[in-house]
């Protein structure tokens, strides 16, 4: 984005609030969001939104345990993916409510960015301009996915009852097929029950939406903030030795502020790792069991002449969950090694100015640690999606050679 191309955006608001007003929403709504006070009215809120998703959760685990597992393992699969996606939604909850200042924090400091930003020069809020609308772009697309995948079951539950209604039937179809306790399965198919029934597996599909379009776009926000922020700096050090500073005050001033706003990314960036580090650990390693399980299934329900939705959508959204932060996390690395590159080019070996040197040193030594989201093993990027994706095909050629 150019200067002029902020200028003449003139109605563009910095503000997280309605930058992220899905993902804001949506955690407002399932009352997840760190603002909100972890009181009695919340214990109660909690025990009652979770309880309603723990019934369905519950009534496919026995569905699969009891019944599935025995007669159809392609769809007992199935059901495990959707436990697979209760458990990340459960985790979810879990790190928003335990790391809760560390994620109240991250915000407060991008909405404190935004405000200074307004009082820089129009070439450097051009730059936090620009990494704002990114994140407000991954908001949107992951509300927009989420809500296609929890119309699919809907969606395919309303068509096959109005295709058999055409085909001259009368028969309501489960929004998923589950085989309930007897007592329930009897009479699972009159109004009354189907409807609860019904509720309750789109409760636990709406929920998980609410919790993927909160949650999702946030690391990957954050992150492309301090890419901004990096990129700022970067820019305030290509100046820092050009004719327009001459005196060397004003240099030393310029100097000190980078060092200290770098040392800002570098929190910043840890308290991203803080609040979800763990989190994208076990999404790269969900991924890599995941998705050959998923494709295998597929590749089986291909083979009986249809085709499933659930294993689409499962495979699609497994992919996307782990691109999305390695390709964030690899853009930081990027930018911070660019900075690097930056910080040594700067012509700081033309000017005889030993606090100056010296303090790039110190600059130069910092920057010698990347700045990287890290999981429990690596760093958080393309490279470590590949060898995910090398492991998930590693386990689907085990799973070919075993049923073969």
């Amino acid at each position: 984005m150019t200067v002029d191309s902020v200028k003449s955006d003139e109605n563009f608001e910095l503000n997280f609030n309605k930058l992220f007003k899905y993902s804001v929403f949506s955690l407002n709504f399932n009352r997840s969001h760190p603002e909100i006070k972890k009181d009695k009215k919340w214990v109660v809120q909690f025990i009652l939104m979770y309880g309603l998703y723990l019934v369905p959760s519950s009534s496919i685990l026995y569905s699969t345990i009891v019944h599935e597992i025995k007669i159809d393992l392609t769809k007992a699969v199935a059901n495990m993916s959707l436990m697979v996606m209760y458990s990340v939604v459960t985790l979810k909850y879990a790190l928003l409510v335990m790391h809760r200042e560390v994620i109240l924090s991250l915000i407060n400091t991008v909405r404190k960015d935004y405000v200074v930003a307004l009082t820089l020069p129009e070439e450097e809020k051009a730059l936090v301009v620009t990494y704002a609308k990114k994140g407000s772009w991954i908001a949107k697309i992951w509300l927009y996915i989420s809500i296609c995948t929890s119309l699919v079951f809907p969606f395919e539950s309303f068509y096959l009852t109005f295709y058999y209604y055409v085909m001259g039937e009368t028969q309501a179809v489960e929004l998923y097929h589950l085989i309930y306790p007897e007592p329930i399965e009897r009479i699972k198919f009159k109004v009354v029950p189907f409807l609860i029934l019904y509720g309750l597996l789109y409760y636990f599909d709406f929920f998980s939406a609410t919790m993927y379009v909160g949650v999702v776009p946030l690391a990957p926000a954050f992150m492309l903030h301090a890419c901004g922020q990096l990129e700022m700096l970067k820019m305030r050090m290509d100046k820092l030795f050009s004719e327009e500073v001459k005196s060397l005050q004003d240099r030393k001033m310029r100097l000190n502020i980078i060092v200290k706003q770098l040392q800002d990314i570098y929190t910043f960036v840890e308290k991203i790792q803080t609040g979800f580090k763990l989190l994208y650990e076990l999404t790269l390693k969900g991924t890599a069991i995941m998705l050959p399980i998923i494709t295998f299934s597929l590749i089986d329900t291909f083979k009986r002449g249809s085709i499933s939705m659930e294993f689409i959508v499962l495979f699609w959204g497994a992919i996307l969950l782990s691109y999305c932060p390695c390709y964030y996390g690899d853009m930081l690395i990027e930018r911070a090694e660019s900075f690097r590159t930056a910080v040594y080019m700067s012509g700081w070996e033309g000017v005889w100015d030993k606090r100056a040197r010296t303090t790039i040193l110190v600059i130069m030594t910092r920057t010698f640690r990347t700045v990287a989201i890290r999981t429990m093993f690596r760093n958080l990027c393309l490279d470590a999606l590949t060898d995910v994706y090398h492991q998930a095909y590693a386990i689907f050629n085990f799973l070919l050679a075993a049923w073969s």
